[in-house]
């Protein structure tokens, strides 16, 4: 299951994504994602081709349950624990006047269903990105056999907890 913000309404769109450690599965992810008329735009420099999109009245899709970098993020809560979260959707949403949909996309048997969550204008960052991850939150203690990070969501908080050896 992928949690986006700023949804998919009509393809192409264009995402931004991070690359993962694993050459061969990220290249499968690539493919995929492509596949669906998806236009990738690594996380690195995405902000003026997102900006460029909207310009454009293009579709775009963000993320929103991915770390971020320290300097990059937004200080919220998730499972009662302090993480960082992603602004991007939520400066977006403010600086265009749009609204951020929040969705979820899964794959049920050979079709892939996007269910639309919610749907909310931002006119204060820290309120959205505090409401995206709440969001995602429940969708997890709801699903939570489709959820799997491939980073370190509590990292910049609880780094001695990613640390500790697993006794069998």
């Amino acid at each position: 299951m992928a949690t986006s913000a700023i949804g998919a309404f009509v393809t192409p769109i264009s995402a931004v994504v991070r690359n993962i450690e694993n050459s061969k599965l990220n290249e499968k992810i690539k493919r995929t994602r492509e596949k669906f008329g998806v236009r990738i735009y690594n996380k690195k420099g995405a902000l003026k081709h997102l900006m460029k999109d909207l310009k454009d009245n293009k579709s775009i899709g963000i993320l929103v349950d991915q770390n971020t970098a320290e300097n990059e993020g937004v200080e919220t809560v998730f499972f009662g624990k302090k993480v960082l979260h992603t602004p991007s959707a939520c400066l977006l949403s403010k600086k265009f006047k749009i609204p951020i949909v929040m969705d979820l996309v899964e794959r049920v048997k050979d079709k892939w269903i996007i269910d639309f969550k919610e749907i909310f204008y931002t006119n204060d960052i820290q309120s959205s990105v505090d409401k995206q991850s709440k969001i995602i939150e429940e969708e997890v203690k709801q699903y939570p056999e489709l959820w799997y990070w491939f980073h370190k969501k509590f990292k910049h908080f609880y780094e001695n907890e990613y640390n500790k050896k697993c006794k069998v």
